[in-house]
């Protein structure tokens, strides 16, 4: 029995799940622009089921197209040598055999050569991904000891094994006498890799591979961050007790925010640090996750009440826990995300690794800008 691998029905349920997975993935979009305070009642059911849905569609999705092009490319194939195409596996029984053949176009191990062609390519895949490690390495030797993350280098290196292992799968099956094509009525011989599919695979391949090396990349880029500057390896909570900067405010009494907060720019007074150009502020709602009121460029360690020329005023909510950062700078922020600050809505240890911290664009880009932060961290409560 040589069993039907794909029909023309397996075919339109695949197309019909992709349109599905893609109009589910469409409809839980707007979950990402929800804000916090407002997933309440039915909307906390959405979001619930968004985020498995977020997560489980793109694997279907691109499980859904490496099987959708496998049984496309399944089909032509049997049509080149003479089947023809069943409507449905059920009608002949899942059985090649009862499918109406042409006996003039059969040709058994017609794609043979797909073998070859799949090994030069296994290779090929080995080199491309080599030859990105190599130019990570070039990228990063310069400028950091790589030493923490030896280990993820030494097992991307060995995952070159697996392209190794793919090279040595295709070229034994160029053998006719023990392998078959998959369109072939099957006999004694093992069924061979057909070229669509060992493309896919060795794509697949190529992307965890790419993956390794992209989070690789992430982790030394960290490292190097952390290394020249004031950022570290800590919790938020550890990021705040670190500070060095002593600030103070005039609407901060007895360990809460004062209401008029949110009509102008509050008072802040902070400590002088030596060798700084200048300091910026940053006052961000932790509750809410946004960002109210960022003012760079400030000379003087007083800034009166109102002085913040970026301040747009806000209504503050009881309970709510709002931070004042101050952080002194080496120069100017050089950040290509500068301008964006309010819309990233970035925590204040994220401002400083994120956004403050460049100093310099370059490849990698250079970091250090930070001196020195300090921050002022408590709860709104209505005055009376």
């Amino acid at each position: 029995m040589t069993p039907i691998k794909y029909s023309r029905q397996s075919i339109k349920a695949l197309v019909i799940t992709i349109v599905s997975v893609i109009g589910a993935f469409i409809l839980c979009i707007p979950s990402f622009f929800l804000k916090i305070s407002d997933i309440k009642g039915f909307l906390q059911l959405y979001v619930s089921i968004s985020a498995v849905a977020l997560f489980i569609a793109p694997i279907l999705l691109v499980y859904c197209i490496y099987k959708l092009i496998a049984g496309t490319f399944y089909l032509r194939r049997l049509k080149t040598i003479g089947f023809e195409i069943p409507d449905t596996r059920k009608e002949y029984d899942n059985n090649l055999r009862n499918v109406p053949l042409d006996d003039s176009l059969y040709q058994e191990n017609r794609y043979a050569v797909d073998s070859i062609k799949l090994s030069v390519l296994s290779v090929v895949s080995a080199l491309i991904f080599v030859l990105v490690i190599v130019l990570r390495i070039i990228k990063w030797s310069s400028y950091c000891y790589m030493e923490e993350t030896a280990p993820t280098f030494v097992f991307l290196l060995g995952y070159v094994i697996a392209f190794a292992g793919a090279f040595v799968v295709f070229i034994r099956q160029k053998n006719k006498d023990r392998y078959v094509d998959d369109v072939n009525l099957k006999d004694s011989r093992k069924v061979r890799i057909n070229l669509c599919k060992g493309i896919l695979d060795l794509m697949i391949l190529l992307v965890i591979g790419m993956t390794g090396i992209s989070i690789w990349d992430g982790v030394v880029e960290y490292v190097y961050k952390s290394k020249i500057s004031m950022v570290e390896a800590q919790s938020y909570e550890g990021y705040l007790e670190k500070s060095e900067i002593s600030v103070s405010s005039a609407c901060f009494m007895d360990g809460s925010w004062k209401d008029d907060i949110g009509l102008m720019s509050p008072q802040v007074s902070f400590s002088s640090v030596p060798d700084a150009d200048h300091y910026c502020i940053y006052l961000y709602d932790e509750t809410e996750g946004t960002a109210i009121w960022f003012e760079d460029g400030i000379t003087e360690l007083d800034l009166k009440a109102g002085a913040g020329s970026h301040y747009e005023g806000f209504t503050p909510v009881d309970g709510h826990v709002y931070t004042l950062f101050v952080y002194a700078l080496k120069d100017d922020i050089a950040s290509p995300d500068k301008d964006k600050i309010m819309e990233l809505r970035y925590r204040g240890d994220g401002l400083d690794y994120n956004i403050l911290n460049y100093i310099k664009r370059g490849h990698p880009d250079y970091y250090g800008n930070v001196i020195a932060h300090g921050a002022l961290r408590a709860e709104y409560h209505p005055e009376g």
